[in-house]
């Protein structure tokens, strides 16, 4: 009796190689994307959407807004990233005058 076999002895077990393999290897190239995300020189990461008052300084860290500066550049930082995600605002040429009745 032999207390170890090989995995292949027994036909069934023959595609669960493939699959751990297959798997594995999915793993592997996601780490390696998740690596090459997060290296130095590519896009700084977003703020918190939960907290409006910090904002991005000159250095690019983040940083507590305590004036109205301060909450003007946050504002900017936010509209910037609506735009790049809904595209630009209509300008004037698009605005109607209301027509408002109850």
């Amino acid at each position: 009796m032999k207390l170890f076999r090989p995995i292949f002895a027994n036909a069934r077990f023959a595609g669960s190689w493939v699959c751990c393999s297959g798997a594995i290897l999915f793993i592997l190239l996601l780490q390696l994307t998740s690596v090459t995300a997060a290296q130095p020189g590519l896009k700084t990461p977003r703020l918190d959407r939960d907290d409006l008052l910090v904002y991005r300084g000159s250095n690019g860290r983040a940083v507590a807004a305590k004036s109205i500066d301060d909450w003007k550049r946050r504002r900017a930082s936010i509209f910037q990233g609506m735009q790049e995600v809904m595209g630009p605002l209509p300008g004037p040429e698009k605005r109607c005058p209301l027509d408002m009745w109850v």
